[in-house]
């Protein structure tokens, strides 16, 4: 839980002593922020611009979205999964 990196897989495919697991950790974010519940982490030690600025033109589907609930949010994970085939690649289709 600290963002150390504990495994890489197919580890078989690199060179002995070529992947250095204490340099490859996670770093920790630098200023961590929310809007209607959803976080947002910036790595930058002083953001070039605010939260509200970063979400202008954003926010009012965010806020359209939270607003379908009865409660104002929406928790992820509790609302089933999509599943749907899709022939190509993934990226694509992201």
């Amino acid at each position: 839980m600290d963002g150390e990196l504990l495994a890489v897989s197919m580890p078989r495919g690199y060179n002995e002593g070529e992947l250095d697991f204490k340099s490859l950790g996670l770093v920790s974010a630098k200023k961590v922020e929310s809007y209607r519940g959803i976080m947002f982490a910036s790595l930058l030690s002083v953001p070039d611009i605010s939260l509200d600025e970063k979400l202008r033109g954003v926010k009012e589907y965010i806020d359209m979205h939270m607003d379908f609930s009865p409660v104002g949010e929406i928790i992820v994970g509790n609302s089933g999964v999509n599943k749907h085939y899709y022939h190509a690649n993934w990226k694509i289709q992201t």
